[in-house]
């Protein structure tokens, strides 16, 4: 049988598969200067890098998660690379 680790979620978002994890909170310290964090959602690369997604809410339901997560993808990922401009190749004679 397989299960999903909880606080992980796999959503598929226009073609591709993303990683998500669940953040729980950590409180401020102080003598480090380091602030609180609450609990979110953090998209995950493959190498384990890891960036803040959506604040977790335990009121939403698995389908309402992955449409939050999928709304974020679209303002944070897509929304980037769809306005980044592709720059020419600046050697013409590089190997094709």
């Amino acid at each position: 049988m397989t299960g999903l680790i909880p606080g992980h979620r796999h959503v598929t978002h226009r073609g591709r598969s993303f990683h998500f994890v669940f953040g729980e909170a950590l409180e401020a310290d102080v003598r480090r200067r380091q602030p609180a964090i609450p609990a979110r959602w953090y998209l995950v690369s493959l190498i384990g890098h890891r960036w803040p997604a959506i604040p977790f809410d335990a009121a939403h339901t698995d389908a309402e998660l992955d449409g939050r997560l999928a709304e974020w993808l679209d303002s944070a990922v897509f929304a980037r690379a769809e306005s980044e401009p592709v720059a020419a190749p600046s050697d013409s004679r590089a190997c094709v």
